[in-house]
């Protein structure tokens, strides 16, 4: 009975050791074009987040290359944003639960609408966007 508390016991201690493992979120550089850019999930969801919130135009190159990225959070997270910076809800067909080749055409579409109209956007006067 006393090497089975133990091995129980032992058991718990590795366990509450190793989950703190699991969360691997990086700190934030307070930079978007880096943190946007992270390799961590959890450090473009808290930038993404912050661009939307701040309607942060010189986020939107990053966010649309997000729409690209192999994690399906940060494609809706993007595109979520992209749509709350531009106040829109035109997602230019862009699906991020889409088959790659379908979300690429989207993409290209966005890279277009960036090229020809998104650069040139001016930041709405906060009395605007109430």
């Amino acid at each position: 009975m006393r090497r089975v508390f133990v091995t129980g016991t032992a058991c718990l201690v590795l366990l509450v050791a190793t989950t703190g493992c699991f969360r691997t979120a990086l700190p934030m550089t307070g930079d978007p074009r880096l943190d946007l850019r992270c390799d961590d999930a959890l450090v473009v969801q808290r930038a993404t987040r912050r661009a939307a919130d701040e309607r942060d135009l010189d986020a939107l190159p990053h966010l649309i290359f997000n729409l690209r990225s192999d994690n399906s959070w940060v494609r809706m997270m993007s595109l979520q944003a992209l749509l709350k910076i531009l106040g829109s809800e035109d997602t230019r067909g862009f699906c991020y639960f889409a088959p790659v080749g379908d979300r690429e055409h989207a993409v290209v579409a966005w890279e277009e609408w960036y090229d020809s109209t998104g650069r040139f956007l001016e930041p709405i006067a906060e009395e605007d966007q109430k």
